[in-house]
């Protein structure tokens, strides 16, 4: 009887015991509960990098979990959470038990190179232990090598005619130091790479943001003779590396020998005294060059005059293109015809084209 009873001391409460921890995980089951991480390392990111971060939020309670009022303390990030059918904005969300929302930050990182990059996302949830939830996006901002212009424009160009710019290139806080090996051109018949002057000095004492300016470059661009746009680009190599650091576009317009004002033609213009029938014209040379303007294969029902005595030192000449009405074989439809001249500057010759819309009056 007394061994029955010390069993009975010993058995009841260790019964109790396990009912009550069985009866704790059933009421802790009919709860929400929130399973996200709470902190996202990106690493080492370039400043200025855009960088899509994928993370999950679960609900691994017993009851339906809520959540609502996402926000970040920075505009550089924008949440979204992923579905079948692509991204949708984060609004209030309502996760079912077991189910898991895919949420997507869009994180511009933005600091100084060499800081720390922080960023939290917080929301509210119906988790009775964490009614105020976060996620903690963090990284290592790293610096990079680049070109001060980091586009060379050089606008119009004269043509066949060589000019020099010098590019400086800075590196803005590189965790790696890095030493230049060369710089390449893609078009070594227009650009030239004259000089690569290795560096080690701030790039401006009073502000150390703008970073280390490692070499200066020094190129020539010899435009080509004929007109249109000159696009090309000068590749950056540091020492070790066989990829091209990055790449400097040098892009410009290399203007015509001859250039006419206006390119096209509408006649008849209406004004307020009637229809003018004819329009004055420019030829110019862009050399600044004597030229001389010939008329060449005029459509009949166009002539071209030249009011003024031609000189022999002048680099423009003005014309006067007319349409003569009366001539025209379709004189009442539309038509666009051709003014074609022979202009010459400096013993060689270019054939100019206007065209002329006609536009007959009603």
């Amino acid at each position: 009887m007394k061994k029955h009873y010390l069993i009975c001391l010993t058995v009841i409460p260790l019964l109790v015991g396990v009912a009550a921890h069985v009866l704790t995980r059933q009421v802790r089951g009919q709860k929400p509960r929130i399973e996200a991480p709470p902190v996202i390392d990106l690493g080492l990111q370039e400043k200025g990098n855009l960088v899509n971060v994928e993370f999950t939020i679960t609900n691994t309670g017993g009851r339906p979990l809520e959540l609502w009022n996402f926000r970040s303390g920075c505009t550089c990030l924008a949440l979204e959470r992923r579905s079948d059918s692509g991204s949708e904005n984060l609004q209030r969300e309502l996760l079912v038990p077991g189910q898991e929302l895919q949420v997507v930050a869009r994180v511009a990182i933005r600091g100084q190179a060499g800081g720390l990059f922080q960023n939290v996302i917080e929301f509210q949830t119906n988790d009775p232990r964490r009614p105020s939830a976060h996620v903690e996006i963090v990284a290592r901002i790293e610096g990079k090598v680049v070109s001060f212009p980091a586009e060379l424009y050089l606008g119009t160009l004269p043509r066949g005619q060589p000019l020099t710019q010098t590019i400086e290139i800075r590196d803005l806080g590189r965790s790696a130091s890095c030493t230049l090996a060369r710089v390449e051109s893609n078009a070594p018949e227009h650009i030239r790479v004259k000089a690569l002057r290795h560096q080690r000095r701030p790039a401006d004492p009073d502000n150390l943001a703008l970073g280390m300016t490692i070499g200066e470059v020094d190129i020539e661009v010899v435009s080509p003779h004929v007109a249109g746009v000159l696009d090309a680009h000068l590749l950056v190599f540091e020492q070790g590396v066989e990829q091209a650091l990055f790449t400097i576009p040098v892009r410009g317009t290399v203007q015509p020998r001859v250039q006419v004002s206006p390119a096209a033609i509408v006649l008849p213009r209406v004004t307020g005294d009637g229809p003018i029938y004819a329009a004055t014209c420019i030829c110019r040379s862009t050399d600044g060059k004597p030229l001389r303007v010939v008329p060449d294969l005029m459509p009949p029902s166009l002539t071209v005059t030249f009011p003024e005595k031609e000189s022999n030192a002048s680099p423009t000449r003005t014309f006067v293109v007319e349409w003569q009405a009366a001539r025209g074989a379709d004189r009442d439809q539309p038509q666009t015809l051709t003014v074609r001249l022979q202009v010459t500057t400096d013993d060689q010759v270019e054939t100019v084209t206007i065209p002329v819309s006609i536009r007959p009056l009603e």
